[in-house]
């Protein structure tokens, strides 16, 4: 055996027995005395990888690369790596060159379809998917991937062909069944989804993203214990951030000391989650709360904090979402009011309805759930009604085609020295009615007094439940739900009418 070979052997057998750092330096020592074998330094990246050293072993990879051009199995390594890393045009690259090299391989189809759905790029990954499946149809595998496709595209028809397809050639796979539940989702077959999500917490019982995928639909239903419980495991959902505080986490129990609350998520779950602090302080001695940003203004006083700022000493901490579960499942308790200051400007007279249209465009799903601002253009005709808005920063742009009667426009200025969101509250305690997108604004509004009309796309967030006009988060809500996916012409319609006998009863 030669000197190389007995490396590699060694090399080997320190990576079986777990000791990774100890193995890169026998792997490095195999490269370096040989660099034309390839495998030792896919092996060496391999290594280095599991000790999260991703970047460092793509580099290597590209050492290799360049080393062995005609290599397909060294530029798949190195995509995977890519892909890991977010670097996801060089990803793409990586296998297509391999694909070049390797034409019909069912893994480098499998894994360049990977690579462009991480890209976002859809329509591509689906390319690349079908291909996979060509070569190998009876694969669950690729039938999951085709479905993954056509779901995150929205042809939810083909995508519950596929991922049916994909859970009857391989039923104990939680990942098809967690999707087919999505599509559930997506279709707005709720009590379908929660048994698809049943059946991957079943199969997977250590599934985050399963756990989490049901806790929604309990909750979208009112089940309030049992989906609090499979919401708090969104924990170790990686794309779910959440602030990291050192220190004992709170359980729930009466606590001898200070607790510090911490804000979680969007804004408008901050604003809608702000009614159990105050359950939280029935069972401390004290409870400060860490407000984002663009919070601290609106909700300063002796008991927040906000973020940036030094946090005081507690005993304990927890995030404002796990309340409701560390209180003990509870269902939603009425809001808090916020006291506001008086605005500054001149209310109309009339009916004064405030609109917003757009969120922000940065959350995923901002497109299914944000207005075009001409849908408001026939309620700007509905006789003593002045449409007031205050949307600011995004969406702005659509101000330039409004074609409806005259709207007085006061998101141009509005905090601009009050601080965010205080002179909004001021504004919204004052109007009559906000008729509105699913976005921060009407969370605020429940929480000054004013009445919301919330306009919610199909299907709509778990929030909102699956059904009916009435939510028990806010009780002068009224719900306005698309009755078909993408149409707003048909809901602004039912707005209308209602909004001409809200006129005339006011």
């Amino acid at each position: 055996m030669s000197t190389v070979d007995q490396q590699v052997a060694a090399a080997r057998a320190l990576d079986d027995a777990g000791r990774h750092r100890e193995a890169i330096g026998v792997w490095m020592a195999a490269f370096q005395a040989e660099p034309t074998r390839a495998s030792s330094a896919i092996a060496l990246a391999q290594s280095m990888a599991k000790l999260g050293q991703r970047a460092q072993a793509a580099e290597v990879l590209a050492l290799a690369a360049s080393l062995h051009p005609g290599n397909a199995e060294v530029l798949t390594v190195r995509g995977t790596l890519l892909r890991a890393l977010g670097r996801h045009d060089e990803a793409i690259a990586c296998h297509e060159q391999a694909l070049q090299r390797a034409p019909g391989s069912v893994a480098i189809h499998t894994n360049l379809s990977a690579a462009f759905s991480s890209a976002g790029r859809f329509e591509q990954a689906l390319v690349q998917a079908d291909a996979a499946l060509g070569l190998e149809p009876e694969n669950p595998i690729h039938h999951f991937n085709r479905g993954t496709c056509l779901l995150r595209l929205h042809r939810l028809g083909e995508a519950r062909e596929a991922l049916t397809r994909a859970t009857a050639l391989g039923p104990t796979s939680a990942d098809a069944w967690l999707n087919l539940g999505e599509v559930a989702v997506a279709s707005g077959d709720d009590a379908t989804a929660e048994a698809h999500f049943r059946r991957a917490v079943a199969l997977a019982d250590g599934s985050a993203d399963a756990h989490f995928n049901l806790g929604l639909r309990l909750l979208a239903r009112g089940e309030w214990k049992e989906g609090w419980a499979e919401y708090a495991w969104r924990e170790q959902i990686a794309s779910i951030p959440r602030r990291r505080v050192e220190g004992a986490r709170w359980d729930g129990e009466r606590l001898d000391g200070t607790l510090l609350v911490t804000a979680e998520q969007g804004l408008g779950d901050t604003l809608q989650f702000l009614r159990f602090v105050g359950l939280a302080r029935e069972r401390c001695t004290r409870v400060v709360f860490e407000a984002p940003p663009a919070l601290g203004a609106l909700l300063s006083g002796p008991d927040v904090v906000t973020q940036g700022q030094p946090l005081p000493s507690h005993a304990a901490h927890a995030s404002l979402l796990d309340l409701p579960n560390l209180l003990g499942g509870l269902a939603p308790p009425p809001p808090r009011r916020l006291a506001t200051r008086a605005p500054t400007w001149k209310r109309p007279p009339g009916l004064a309805v405030g609109v917003v249209w757009q969120g922000n465009p940065a959350y995923h799903l901002d497109a299914r759930r944000s207005v075009p601002l001409r849908c408001f253009e026939p309620l700007s005709r509905v006789p003593g009604v002045t449409l007031v808005s205050l949307q600011k920063q995004h969406g702005r742009d659509h101000l330039a085609t409004w074609a409806g009667a005259p709207l007085l426009d006061l998101g141009a200025t509005l905090d601009e020295t009050s601080g965010p969101f205080v002179e909004t509250a001021g504004v919204l305690a004052r109007l009559d009615l906000l008729i509105a997108s699913d976005t921060s604004v009407p969370h605020l509004a429940g929480l000054v007094g004013c009445p919301v009309w919330l306009l919610l796309s199909r299907p709509a967030d778990w929030r909102w439940g699956a059904d009916g006009e009435r939510t028990p988060w806010y009780p002068d809500f009224r719900l306005f739900r698309q009755r078909s996916a993408g149409d707003w012409g048909e809901v602004f319609a039912r707005v209308e009418v209602a909004l001409r006998t809200f006129g005339e009863t006011r």
